[in-house]
């Protein structure tokens, strides 16, 4: 088992969260996470699936806010609390199963399924078939400290450094896990624009919604919008977000956990 002590301060520190951030559902803790060796279906190499899940889980009749830690001793802590509680937070620890794809969570009343990715826990039924769509999409669990909710300030663009001249603010984006539109500067003009991040680190996004100030480094914003029109797929590297057009870099940026 994992130190207690280190558990004991989860617990305390989650109880917090969830006091604060409505039960886990806008929590932004960043842990260090582990490289384990797992079976990944996509590539059969390291994964890493170590850390913190939030989102909501579905208990007999009704529906929970939950946070899980899974741990590299093949451990776990899930809190939960209802969605209409004043306070009530519930605390399970136990063991982790990792067979033929599929993550089996067992407390003492469920056994809940998951297939792993990058940045989700995305829930299987007990016949460890997907649930239909809409199923799938309330019920998964989304990786803290990952790609969204994360400020990514803009380090490099087709391979040149950034450089602030003409410039009224650091180039940067977020990208919600609620709404999963991203938010972010040009470094003259705000934009926005709607994504879908798919398995296998695959990235859709939909037209750039632009304000329409002018701006004295025209050009480069006319290369953001370009680079964000054409990415398909990114990477995560530390603290390093690389988006690409398939295999070209095309952004790089960086977090700023200060923001």
């Amino acid at each position: 088992m994992t130190n207690m002590n280190t558990k004991i301060k989860h617990i305390l520190m989650a109880v917090l969260i969830c006091l604060t951030f409505s039960y886990c559902t806008n929590v932004n803790k960043n842990d260090n996470l582990v490289v384990m060796e797992t079976y990944d279906p996509n590539d059969s190499t390291m994964v890493i699936w170590e850390g913190i899940y939030s989102g909501i889980l579905p208990i007999d009749d009704w529906d929970e806010f939950a946070a899980i830690w899974l741990y590299n001793d093949s451990t776990y802590l899930l809190m939960t609390a209802e969605q209409d509680s004043k306070g009530d937070v519930n605390v399970t620890e136990g063991f982790l199963t990792f067979n033929d794809e599929v993550l089996q969570i067992s407390t003492n009343d469920t056994t809940y399924y998951y297939y792993i990715t990058t940045e989700s826990l995305i829930p299987l039924t007990a016949e460890l078939s997907y649930n239909t769509p809409i199923v799938k999409e309330k019920y998964t669990m989304r990786k803290r400290g990952g790609i969204t909710d994360t400020y990514w300030r803009l380090k490099e663009l087709n391979g040149n450094n950034i450089s602030m001249t003409g410039l009224n603010e650091e180039p940067y984006m977020m990208i919600s896990s609620d709404s999963l539109n991203i938010y972010g500067s040009s470094g003259c003009n705000d934009f926005r624009v709607r994504c879908r991040i798919r398995e296998k680190n695959n990235i859709e996004l939909e037209k750039v919604a632009m304000t329409r100030r002018g701006c004295r480094n025209q050009q480069l914003e006319n290369n953001i919008v370009n680079a964000l029109s054409n990415i398909n797929t990114y990477d995560i590297v530390s603290d390093t977000l690389i988006f690409y057009n398939g295999n070209t870099p095309v952004a790089l940026f960086v977090a700023d956990y200060l923001q």
